[in-house]
């Protein structure tokens, strides 16, 4: 029988806080101001290099993905340097 006494009240808090954040999209429904959305990459937007790092390298500019000409010569003679080396 306790248990039963407890559960209405879990339902009832539910039903509350749902009333609650209806009633919150209503007013901003009402106001015009809906929810944020962002705003789709266009074809050139997906494209286009980078501008920064990101976040997560505090704005730094992108790396250069380029290979120079001598790196490429090191990679392709490095079997010479050491013959009993595998490389995948």
């Amino acid at each position: 029988d306790d248990d039963e006494a407890a559960r209405p009240a879990v339902a009832e808090r539910t039903d509350d806080a749902t009333d609650a954040a209806l009633a919150r999209a209503f007013a901003a429904a009402q106001t015009g101001q809906g929810p944020k959305r962002k705003k789709r990459k266009t074809r050139a937007e997906k494209r286009a290099p980078a501008k920064d790092a990101g976040p997560g390298w505090y704005g730094l500019p992108p790396a250069d993905a380029t290979v120079s000409a001598d790196d490429r010569a090191a990679l392709a003679l490095r079997g010479v340097a050491d013959p009993k080396r595998h490389y995948k």
